[in-house]
């Protein structure tokens, strides 16, 4: 059984304020980059080729399209106090790739919290304790840049045993295939 996550690595000319920022708040920062994650991770048996398929199916007939990512909000939930770059353009076709990809072979893997619905963010970090979570909060309450992009592919990755992302695929946007 593998690991894996379906995720969109965006490429920021600024992405250096992304990553002091995970430096400082994310323990994942030196396993996996910055990414806004499509489908969440999950343990299966699933075969690379029917998965490739599946993915291919669901993006085909999808163009690339604009990202602007703004302001960083607190999020808290069962897991963890976490810090969110935000979505604030291409919200909608993001969350039109979340819900088809959740469709057919992956609908099994769909968590519960998805039932409240999906709100597309890129994690800044991952605090232990409420009064860190608070003080991280306050410390980039002030961050004022802005993040554009192109997302052109949608990326699997296989998640090992010591968090390190390992990529498996990517798949171009609008395309049936793939650039690896």
């Amino acid at each position: 059984m593998l690991k894996r996550c379906i995720m969109i690595f965006p490429e920021f000319m600024n992405m250096e304020v992304i990553q002091g920022i995970r430096r400082q708040y994310d323990p994942l920062v030196r396993h996996v980059k910055p990414h806004i994650t499509l489908v969440f991770p999950f343990a299966s048996s699933i075969e690379s080729d029917e998965l490739r398929s599946h993915i291919a199916d669901v993006i085909s007939g999808i163009p690339p399209f604009r990202v602007k990512l703004s302001g960083i909000t607190g999020h808290v939930d069962r897991s963890g106090h976490y810090l969110f770059l935000n979505v604030v353009e291409g919200c909608h076709e993001i969350t039109a790739l979340n819900n088809r990809l959740y469709g057919g072979i992956l609908k099994p893997h769909q968590p519960p919290f998805l039932q409240k619905g999906y709100t597309p963010h890129l994690t800044l970090g991952r605090l232990d304790t409420t009064d860190a979570y608070l003080q991280a909060v306050n410390a980039v309450a002030s961050l004022a840049d802005e993040f554009e992009t192109t997302v052109a592919k949608v990326s699997v990755e296989i998640i090992a045993e010591n968090e390190d992302s390992i990529i498996e695929m990517e798949l171009d946007l609008g395309k049936r295939g793939s650039s690896r």
